[in-house]
């Protein structure tokens, strides 16, 4: 809207005359014309439409609402669950280990959030 007017028009006066599931079979030049437009705007939002960004924001919320996977039992044996960090008994802590910016970290499987 922002970048090309005839997103900010405005409908026509009596478009309900002419369109509508009602009209689907009446051969008027209104509705043509009106069809017209609409195949026009709407050739036009997909130049305009930034996909990927909306791809990403699609992906963000999926990540956000999506329960953690079921791990396999040798996922588990990679991870924190298996022999990974564990309080054992009165804040004693076995297994720890240090996160540096080296350190390499693996993926259990893809799309394992």
């Amino acid at each position: 809207m922002e970048e090309d007017v005839s997103f900010r028009q405005g409908l026509p006066v009596g478009y309900l005359n002419y369109m509508g599931v009602v009209n689907t079979k009446r051969d008027l030049p209104q509705r043509q014309q009106f069809l017209t437009k609409a195949r026009t705007l709407f050739d036009k939002l997909f130049e305009y439409a930034p996909v990927d960004a909306a791809a990403d924001q699609m992906g963000k919320q999926f990540m956000h609402d999506a329960l953690p996977p079921v791990l396999t039992p040798e996922e588990k044996q990679s991870s924190v669950f298996g022999d990974g960090l564990r309080m054992v008994s009165e804040g004693k802590v076995v297994n720890r280990v240090e996160i540096e910016p080296d350190t390499k970290v693996k993926l259990v499987r893809a799309h394992a959030l």
